[in-house]
């Protein structure tokens, strides 16, 4: 989550209006809630804002809400993870996940969500929530919590890292104290491991006993 204000929103609005102005935002300006934990700004200039009531985008003159009736997953939304596909992904209190196109406002669930909650109750993660999605160009999504790392191919296999993991300045990292390699998962999102051989074993050209996976 990149920020989080309780009850006022201050942004500094520099895209949409000329110069740089400060903004206060509330609800009484249109959000959807005073809760406001993260924002984007898509291809076309709109802020996207991530609430606990939903999302909404601004458009420099009005606010436009979005809920669970218009396929978000859940009411509560966390953050936005733009990819190097053009879609933006978003994390959920449920940690069920959806996505939209760059530019766009018609939102699709991912559909192998139910293999997620599946992972989560399979290994009584309690109080897991995913904090870091990249989608890699053979449609595998990979996820992390700051401390354990999956990925779910496209035809829903899962993957994980033995290890445990931590976060380094946001990025999915492999605690093994050992050296640091960058993944480069796509251009948009690029986490750093630690690995004790300098390969990139999250990489799915990568196989046999190199790459530190096992199938779930």
């Amino acid at each position: 989550m990149k920020f989080f204000f309780p009850f006022v929103l201050f942004f500094l609005f520099t895209n949409l209006i000329s110069g740089q102005t400060s903004i206060n935002f509330t609800t009484e300006e249109g959000l959807p809630s005073n809760e406001v934990y993260s924002s984007f700004q898509d291809k076309n200039g709109l802020i996207w804002f991530a609430t606990d009531r939903g999302i909404c985008h601004y458009n420099g003159l009005e606010f436009k809400k979005y809920e669970t009736k218009n396929f978000l997953t859940d009411i509560t939304v966390f953050d936005f993870f733009p990819q190097e596909n053009g879609q933006v992904w978003c994390n959920t209190f449920n940690n069920k996940l959806f996505y939209f196109e760059n530019g766009d406002n018609t939102f699709k669930p991912y559909k192998y969500n139910h293999i997620i909650i599946n992972y989560i109750k399979k290994h009584e993660l309690i109080n897991f929530l995913i904090k870091k999605i990249a989608v890699d160009k053979f449609g595998t999504v990979h996820l992390s919590n700051g401390k354990i790392y999956f990925s779910i191919s496209k035809t829903g296999k899962i993957n994980e890292i033995i290890n445990n993991f931590m976060v380094v300045k946001g990025a999915i990292s492999r605690n093994n104290k050992s050296g640091i390699i960058t993944v480069n998962i796509n251009k948009k999102q690029t986490p750093n491991c630690f690995s004790r051989s300098k390969v990139n074993y999250l990489s799915p050209e990568i196989r046999g006993p190199i790459r530190a996976l096992k199938q779930i």
